[in-house]
């Protein structure tokens, strides 16, 4: 199991922050604080970032986990809020943690770098679907969208 994330220990800087997209205060952060978001993704320095803008959005990241192996102890036993998801992790696609976030009413965002979803399974293709990079409202807005949806 992953251990989650000591950000002090390690910081990096976090994708681009557009002026004024509503990420802040008077926007989403209010809605994500103390929120529990599992990050699953295969590049550990995008897996760096993604804690990062989601600690800078005031949520309490968990993980991040590398591999669906990693993260299906997170995504089944960790007290979780939410998740952002790496489509595609190597070799394996992220479908059998979005089964078990979606068993426990987990709502959960792809961040992806394809453009089309890589699954056929409804699940993914009808997920809520970031680009890779995303930007920190983007990202802010997707979560609270599908938080008010949960």
């Amino acid at each position: 199991m992953t251990a989650p994330l000591d950000i002090d220990e390690a910081r990096a800087p976090a994708a681009p922050r557009a002026a004024g997209s509503g990420a802040g205060p008077g926007g989403v952060r209010p809605v994500l604080a103390g929120r529990r978001v599992l990050v699953v993704e295969d590049d550990p320095l995008t897996a760096l970032d993604l804690c990062l803008v989601l600690q800078d959005l005031g949520c309490v990241p968990v993980g991040p986990a590398a591999s669906v192996e990693a993260a299906m102890p997170m995504a089944t036993l960790h007290p979780l809020d939410a998740a952002m998801l790496d489509e595609d992790l190597g070799a394996t696609l992220v479908t059998p943690v979005a089964h078990a976030l979606a068993r426990r009413g987990i709502p959960f965002v792809i961040v992806s770098g394809h453009l089309r979803p890589l699954s056929t399974n409804t699940l993914i293709t009808e997920a809520p679907r970031l680009p890779k990079p995303a930007r920190i409202a983007q990202i802010g807005r997707a979560l609270a969208a599908s938080l008010a949806r949960a």
